[in-house]
Protein backbone atom coordinates (compact mmCIF):
# COMPACT_ATOMS: atom_id res chain seq x y z
CA UNK A 1 0.00 0.00 0.00
CA UNK A 2 1.62 3.41 -1.32
CA UNK A 3 -1.19 5.34 -1.07
CA UNK A 4 -1.58 9.49 0.23
CA UNK A 5 2.27 9.76 -0.28
CA UNK A 6 2.90 12.32 -3.07
CA UNK A 7 4.98 9.59 -5.48
CA UNK A 8 4.87 11.56 -8.56
CA UNK A 9 6.13 10.22 -12.36
CA UNK A 10 5.06 7.19 -14.31
CA UNK A 11 4.02 3.61 -12.97
CA UNK A 12 7.31 1.48 -13.65
CA UNK A 13 7.06 -1.30 -16.24
CA UNK A 14 8.60 -3.11 -14.00
CA UNK A 15 5.54 -3.48 -12.20
CA UNK A 16 4.35 -6.72 -14.52
CA UNK A 17 7.48 -8.52 -13.29
CA UNK A 18 5.45 -9.02 -9.93
CA UNK A 19 3.20 -11.27 -10.96
CA UNK A 20 2.16 -12.69 -7.94
CA UNK A 21 0.92 -9.55 -6.29
CA UNK A 22 -2.92 -9.53 -4.78
CA UNK A 23 -3.22 -6.34 -4.28
CA UNK A 24 -1.82 -2.50 -5.17
CA UNK A 25 -3.40 0.26 -3.40
CA UNK A 26 -1.59 3.82 -5.38
CA UNK A 27 -4.62 6.58 -5.02
CA UNK A 28 -3.80 9.84 -4.06
CA UNK A 29 -0.45 10.13 -5.07
CA UNK A 30 1.09 12.44 -8.34
CA UNK A 31 1.39 9.85 -11.08
CA UNK A 32 1.43 10.36 -14.85
CA UNK A 33 1.47 9.07 -18.12
CA UNK A 34 -0.47 5.64 -18.73
CA UNK A 35 -0.77 2.72 -17.06
CA UNK A 36 1.75 0.20 -18.64
CA UNK A 37 1.24 -2.50 -20.90
CA UNK A 38 3.13 -5.36 -18.34
CA UNK A 39 -0.05 -4.60 -16.24
CA UNK A 40 -1.73 -7.72 -18.28
CA UNK A 41 1.28 -9.73 -16.58
CA UNK A 42 -0.26 -9.15 -12.90
CA UNK A 43 -2.77 -12.06 -13.03
CA UNK A 44 -2.91 -12.90 -9.51
CA UNK A 45 -4.18 -9.37 -8.70
CA UNK A 46 -7.16 -9.20 -6.54
CA UNK A 47 -7.68 -4.87 -5.98
CA UNK A 48 -5.89 -2.55 -7.99
CA UNK A 49 -6.29 1.25 -7.17
CA UNK A 50 -4.67 4.33 -8.73
CA UNK A 51 -7.67 6.32 -8.21
CA UNK A 52 -7.74 10.59 -7.47
CA UNK A 53 -3.59 10.66 -9.88
CA UNK A 54 -2.78 12.05 -13.14
CA UNK A 55 -2.85 9.29 -15.72
CA UNK A 56 -3.81 9.26 -18.77
CA UNK A 57 -4.76 7.18 -21.90
CA UNK A 58 -6.03 4.23 -22.36
CA UNK A 59 -6.25 1.02 -20.45
CA UNK A 60 -3.74 -1.92 -21.61
CA UNK A 61 -6.15 -4.24 -21.07
CA UNK A 62 -10.01 -4.99 -19.98
CA UNK A 63 -10.51 -5.68 -16.76
CA UNK A 64 -12.75 -8.87 -17.44
CA UNK A 65 -9.20 -10.46 -18.84
CA UNK A 66 -7.92 -10.57 -15.55
CA UNK A 67 -9.70 -13.16 -14.25
CA UNK A 68 -8.91 -12.30 -10.68
CA UNK A 69 -9.92 -8.62 -10.54
CA UNK A 70 -12.16 -8.36 -8.03
CA UNK A 71 -11.94 -4.69 -7.51
CA UNK A 72 -10.42 -1.91 -9.84
CA UNK A 73 -10.17 2.15 -8.58
CA UNK A 74 -9.50 4.85 -11.48
CA UNK A 75 -12.04 7.38 -10.36
CA UNK A 76 -10.44 10.94 -10.73
CA UNK A 77 -7.92 10.15 -13.40
CA UNK A 78 -7.80 10.91 -17.22
CA UNK A 79 -8.29 8.06 -18.45
CA UNK A 80 -10.14 6.99 -21.83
Amino acid sequence: FLEDNRISGPIPASIGGLASLKQINLNRNQLTSSIPVEWNNLTEVVSFDASDNKLSGTLPVAPFQLQNLMHIGLNGNRLS
